[in-house]
């Protein structure tokens, strides 16, 4: 009894202060992007926010198809340390690494080339490419991170790469006819080159597991779903701005990411500390103890995700849109947009947690199924509601794709669990 009282007081601690870590890898880069999206918006306009906009969740959808796969086994195997990053031979982080500017490119350009009287073309492919890549290199550092529990260094790094981007955006605004669009970019390129650079130095004197294929095979078999997995996650959140982009125009598409940063921004940093300290925790529990084991830490954390995110509804609802006007300095088209963003945003860190009883089981296929429809119905549509009434429809669409999922993943949960319970009789 003397032993388990001990425990319980220091892994309560050490939860709350993994918590405050990550809460401030939300909050404090958040305040750092209240004051860069207003600041963008006003140097640099709204379609060169637009372009921005676009290229960024082209850049995230890239790099969760190509190094998707290694970010969330560095977090399934959490404690296995036979699969470490460092045990991941070289060639195959820069080819994973390197790939995912291949589609980031496709799906920039057409977007680039309409706009290119506003833009210089050649200097913003090189932007999106050079993002692209140092943004998936810091995916990678950034899960590894995760992996090992390091919520300051979490913290900190991410601080100071939001920090670093928006000193230099500013500076490099001074620059005569730099397009927004690229110094954007840049400044972000200049920021995550910076801190990995800091990263790999800390790195350099670990002793260094032999690398191997067959321990990327063994990541990659259990990955690549997940890859598909956060490429289709990210386009039912942030695809909506190439669509808004292709029927409203880049200055639309700016705004809407402007109000869309702001919100689920500000969403994620209330409710995804919860999902960052949650996950590597639950699938420890799962590696060493179990079914039995999980079960009431994914209960737990579900109903904190849940209370938190009632209270965030609310509060938008009630005043999200005056602040959002007031910090970004333009009027939102609808009123009914700020809290059905919330809600929206809201509802998918719900769902992050809701699927974890098919995660932990490696039943990566299914969710990357599940998704894949829900995703195709959610692009659908906006293709269809954009057009008839304009930024309103993705949040809308939103809630409706993560209200679809959460109850998708909890039926076969529960068939899963209830098919496991009878086999073992």
């Amino acid at each position: 009894m003397k032993i388990s009282s001990r425990l319980v007081p220091t892994r309560y601690t050490r939860g709350l202060a993994a918590g405050a870590w990550y809460s401030a890898a939300k909050i404090v880069p958040g305040v750092l992007m209240l004051l860069m999206v207003p600041l963008w918006i006003r140097l640099f306009g709204d379609a060169a926010y637009g372009l921005y906009s676009i290229a960024w969740t082209a850049a995230i959808l890239s790099g969760s198809l190509c190094v998707g796969w290694l970010r969330q086994s560095l977090l399934r195997y959490a404690g296995d340390e036979a699969r470490a990053l460092e045990s991941v031979p070289r060639f195959v982080l820069m080819l994973a690494i390197g790939a995912s500017a291949l589609p980031a490119v496709g799906l920039t350009l057409p977007q680039l080339f309409e706009s290119r009287g506003n833009t210089n073309l050649q200097l913003s492919v090189i932007a999106v490419i050079l993002f692209t890549i140092s943004n998936s290199a810091y995916l990678i550092a950034q899960a590894n991170l995760q992996r090992e529990e390091r919520a300051r260094s979490y913290a900190t790094f991410e601080s100071l790469r939001v920090g670093v981007a928006l000193v230099a955006s500013l500076a490099c605004s001074l620059l005569p006819s730099a397009p927004g669009d690229v110094v954007m970019l840049s400044s972000f390129v200049f920021s995550t080159l910076l801190v990995l650079g800091v990263l790999r130095t800390g790195r350099r004197h670990r002793r260094k597991p032999p690398q191997t294929l067959e321990v990327a095979r063994s990541m990659w078999a259990y990955g690549w779903p997940m890859s598909i997995w956060l490429a289709l996650s990210s386009a039912l959140l942030f695809f909506d701005r190439l669509i808004i982009g292709f029927f409203l125009g880049t200055s639309d598409a700016g705004q809407y990411a402007a109000v869309s940063d702001l919100v689920v921004r500000g969403v994620g940093m209330v409710l995804f500390p919860i999902t960052m300290i949650a996950h590597p925790r639950i699938m420890r529990a799962w590696n060493e103890g179990g079914s039995d084991a999980v079960g009431g830490a994914l209960r737990s954390y579900t109903r904190a995700m849940a209370g938190t995110a009632v209270v965030v509804i609310i509060g938008a609802a009630t005043g999200g849109t005056w602040i959002v006007e007031l910090v970004l300095g333009f009027q939102v088209q609808d009123g009914a947009l700020v809290p059905a963003l919330a809600a929206g945003a809201a509802l998918w860190q719900v769902a992050l947690l809701a699927h974890k009883s098919l995660e932990i089981k490696n039943r990566t296929l299914v969710m990357a199924v599940i998704l894949g429809a829900v995703t195709a119905v959610s692009i659908f549509a906006n293709v269809i509601l954009v057009p008839r009434i304009g930024m309103l429809a993705p949040p809308i669409v939103l809630i409706m794709s993560a209200t679809m999922y959460i109850v998708a993943v909890r039926i076969l949960g529960s068939r899963l669990a209830a098919a496991q319970s009878g086999g073992t009789r």
